[in-house]
């Protein structure tokens, strides 16, 4: 835990054949990074920007997260996108490139402060935690049929970008705050 290691030409883990588990911070130096199923073992940083800010692509696999926190960064211009996450602790999103989640996704919490354009995909999204958008770029919640459950309560107003709903977003009891609002489909907004 605590370890920095730099693959300063670009990564891809994507031919291992047995476990990947990471623990600490694992960065390239404005290259593209490649991480396929991916096992925390502690709190760790994937970030494509260690010494260029612009960054590069980021694709990570399906994430278990053992309740660890998960870092990942793109730098300005890396597009990073995740298959799935499962039982991550706290999941930050900290640079300006777009983020995708292609799977379903759960973690304790999430931060976006910093972040570019974030997209949920997947058919199930649970956050714990109250989750406070600031994002500055859109913000897709679902593409059809999916469910978002921000268990601690939801709010959008922070997002400079379009926010889009497409699917049920929900909490568990709490408020939900959200701002100018574009349908991608039919939608659901729920507090219990």
């Amino acid at each position: 835990g605590g370890d920095t290691r730099t693959f300063t030409g670009g990564l891809s883990t994507t031919g291992v054949t047995g476990t990947v588990t990471a623990n600490g911070v694992i960065q390239t130096d404005g290259q593209q990074m490649d991480i396929g199923a991916l096992t925390l073992g502690g709190t760790t940083t994937l970030a494509t920007n260690s010494a260029t800010a612009g960054g590069a692509i980021l694709n990570v696999g399906a994430v278990t997260g053992a309740n660890f926190g998960l870092t990942l960064n793109g730098g300005t211009t890396g597009a990073v996108t995740v298959a799935s996450a499962s039982s991550v602790g706290a999941l930050t999103l900290n640079n300006t490139g777009a983020y995708v989640f292609t799977g379903n996704v759960s973690a304790a919490s999430l931060a976006t402060t910093g972040a570019g354009a974030i997209s949920f995909r997947g058919a199930s999204t649970t956050i714990t935690a109250d989750t406070n958008f600031v994002n500055a770029g859109a913000l897709n919640l679902g593409d059809g049929g999916d469910t978002l459950t921000f268990t601690g309560g939801l709010s959008t107003t922070g997002v400079t970008g379009t926010v889009t709903a497409n699917g049920v977003i929900q909490t568990d009891g709490q408020q939900i705050d959200i701002g100018a609002l574009t349908l991608g489909g039919t939608t659901t907004l729920a507090t219990n």
